[in-house]
């Protein structure tokens, strides 16, 4: 019995082995088709194009946050919008860490974003704010749309220096 096990677990591992290429190349494709979509993000934040950000995302996305409070995707683009308003020279960048298939449909990733802007309400102060977050995504006839977001960390500076963010409303 102990010999059939051994063969058991050898044929396991060898079938692993031989499927890792193609999950890794999987995963390479899915990692580059998010960061396609990150990148036309950036673009979308810098025109502050709130309304072609958002229809990235499935209508009932919602973002979770460290301080326990979530806003769904309405909430959340009027938030941003107010903000938006009042920000100038924007820069924004989005790096994808790690994707994952969760199934057919769904995804998994982990991603940074860096936005670095001045502001009317602080003139002269140069701001920038870094997170990370982790998604998930579903596949969709337009490709792939965000589901589900939470926040990993944040870190907000002025003039290099840290402060504390504002406090998402509920």
């Amino acid at each position: 019995m102990k010999k059939y096990r051994a063969v058991a677990i050898l044929l396991a591992l060898t079938v692993a082995l031989a499927a890792w290429p193609a999950l890794a190349e999987n995963n390479a494709k899915l990692k580059s088709e998010i960061q396609d979509m990150l990148d036309q993000v950036a673009v979308e934040m810098v025109k502050k194009d709130l309304a072609a950000v958002a229809a990235h995302s499935m209508p009932q996305a919602v973002f979770h946050f460290r301080d326990g409070k979530s806003l769904t995707l309405a909430q959340w683009q009027e938030s941003r919008a107010k903000a938006l308003a009042d920000m100038q020279n924007i820069s924004s960048k989005f790096v994808v860490e790690k994707a994952w298939p969760e199934g057919a449909d769904k995804a998994g990733v982990t991603y940074q974003e860096n936005h670095q802007f001045t502001t009317i309400s602080d003139p002269g102060a140069k701001q920038a704010i870094e997170a990370r977050f982790s998604a998930v995504l579903c596949k969709t006839d337009a490709g792939w749309r965000f589901l589900e977001f939470k926040e990993l960390d944040l870190r907000v500076t002025r003039d290099g220096k840290l402060v504390e963010p504002p406090a998402e409303k509920k």
